[in-house]
């Protein structure tokens, strides 16, 4: 029997559904979703073994021109990685929304086996959207993959002709993990991205970019599992919004985060919420490494595209 493994990066910019096809592959939910720009900030692997083949996604930051700051850098760095280390490349595109930031990651994609996965093909019916024919004239004027697949994401269409587009490129190898690991994520790590999560669903636009979760305190007591958490946030002004008035939005947060927490715990959960300024953290090192980013000083020479 042929046994194949390896690294699937799955890229592309903010937005085109990346963490949305992971947690549809997996049949679990390991990456957290939201309309936000770029929810996804570290990397993330996502594994499936299934017969003869183990497929190590990699979840990545939408590739962003703007690297001001040392969060955005630290982003950067792991979306340019993994375009080097993986085995496998899936480019995530938009069936409804395609543009020149498309064209522009385009042009940095490695030399790897390349498949372009076109998301949200459920939604491409509305009037105004791109043609097939379209959506595969501009891929392939700026890239040449091995294949092109159309899937949904959200309804579970055309994953298994990706997931077998995918197992042909693999390497023959042995498996790189046990069969049965889902994630290289913490739980802890993973607690900390379901807050986030809700604390981008329930505020949406209304909270900016600048935010941040982390667990401070995680005791797993006889019938309870006690969880303390810190939001952080750049102004004050975002602290009163996140608190909501009398608390009320702060409560919303920690009841929806709780009932996910407790469902992936498989345990009954008191969950301590905590919102604090932080100036600068997005380019505080020692802050950005304790929320378990590599910071790399890419410098004021970054280039705007991958190289």
């Amino acid at each position: 029997m042929v046994v194949r493994c390896g690294q699937i990066g799955l890229v592309g910019r903010p937005n085109v559904g990346k963490s949305t096809l992971l947690n549809c592959l997996l049949g679990s939910k390991v990456s957290i979703t939201s309309r936000k720009p770029q929810t996804t900030r570290l990397r993330t692997l996502g594994i499936l073994t299934e017969n003869d083949c183990q497929y190590v996604f990699v979840d990545t930051p939408g590739f962003n021109k703007s690297r001001r700051k040392r969060l955005s850098q630290c982003m950067y760095s792991a979306l340019k990685s993994t375009l080097m280390d993986v085995d496998v490349v899936v480019w995530v595109v938009d069936a409804m929304n395609w543009n020149e930031v498309d064209e522009s990651f385009a042009r940095s994609l490695p030399s790897s086996p390349l498949i372009v996965a076109v998301n949200k093909i459920d939604l491409a019916k509305k009037p105004n959207c791109f043609l097939k024919a379209e959506i595969e004239e501009k891929v392939r004027s700026v890239a040449d993959p091995a294949s092109l697949c159309w899937v949904s994401a959200r309804q579970k269409q055309g994953t298994d002709v990706l997931l077998s587009d995918v197992c042909s490129l693999l390497p023959q190898q042995e498996f790189m993990y046990p069969e049965d690991m889902l994630t290289d994520k913490s739980e802890i790590f993973l607690i900390s991205e379901v807050i986030r999560e809700k604390v981008f669903r329930c505020l949406g636009d209304e909270l900016p970019y600048g935010s941040a979760v982390l667990v401070e305190s995680f005791e797993d007591c006889d019938n309870v599992v006690k969880i303390r958490a810190l939001i952080y946030v750049e102004k004050e002004r975002y602290r009163r919004i996140i608190i909501g008035k009398n608390g009320s939005l702060i409560k919303t947060i920690g009841i929806v985060a709780r009932q996910d927490i407790e469902n992936f715990l498989g345990r009954k959960v008191f969950l301590s919420l905590w919102v604090k300024v932080k100036l600068g953290w997005c380019d505080d090192v020692p802050c950005l490494q304790k929320l378990g980013h590599e910071v790399i000083d890419l410098g004021e020479g970054c280039p705007k595209e991958l190289s």
